[in-house]
C-alpha cells in the first residue's frame, strides 16, 4: 500500500499512525481495502481499516504567500464482517488518535510541518455494504487536524 505522489505528507503520516495499531498491522488501506500478497481484498472476518481523503482546505498567511496552512481531513472506515467488529476496529483507531480518558487528540508528526492535535470531526454512523459478497460493515468517522509550515 503506497500513497499517490500527489498525496500530502499529512496523509502519509496519518496513515502510518493508524498502521501502528497492533490489531491493524498489515490491515490498513488507503482509498481501497487492503489486499493480500496475491492482490485480493482482505477477508473482513478479521477487521481492517480504509482511509479515504476527504478534503484539504488551504489558506495562505497574507504576509508570507508561499506558506500555506492546510486543514486535511480523512474519512476512516473500520471494516468488519459484523457491525460489532467494525465498531471495534474504529474503536482501536479512535483510541490511538484520541487516547482516553479525556479523548484529547495526539499530534501526528509531519516532516517540515507543525501540526495541531487530531480531532474527530464527525461520527456519521455505521453502514452495511451488501453489494460485497459476503457483506461487510463499516463504522465511519471523520478526523482532521491543522498543518502549518515549520
Amino acid at each position: 500500500m503506497t500513497a499517490a505522489p500527489d498525496d500530502y505528507a499529512e496523509t502519509v503520516s496519518f496513515r502510518d499512525t493508524i498502521r501502528t495499531i497492533p490489531q491493524l498491522i498489515g490491515r490498513v488501506g488507503l482509498g481501497q481495502a487492503p489486499e493480500t500478497p496475491d492482490g485480493k481484498p482482505l477477508d473482513a472476518a478479521v477487521p481492517y481499516a480504509v482511509i479515504y481523503g476527504s478534503r484539504t482546505d488551504e489558506s495562505t498567511d497574507r504576509f508570507a504567500a508561499a506558506a500555506w496552512r492546510r486543514r486535511p481531513s480523512w474519512i476512516v472506515h473500520g471494516v468488519g464482517a459484523t457491525e460489532l467488529a467494525a465498531v471495534a476496529a474504529l474503536g482501536w483507531i479512535d483510541d490511538r488518535l484520541r487516547p482516553g480518558p479525556f479523548r484529547r487528540g495526539i499530534t501526528i508528526p509531519v516532516p517540515g510541518r507543525r501540526t495541531s492535535p487530531v480531532a474527530r470531526l464527525e461520527r456519521p454512523g455505521n453502514a452495511e455494504d451488501d453489494a460485497a459478497e459476503p457483506s461487510v460493515w463499516s463504522a465511519i468517522a471523520v478526523y482532521g487536524f491543522e498543518s502549518d509550515p515549520a
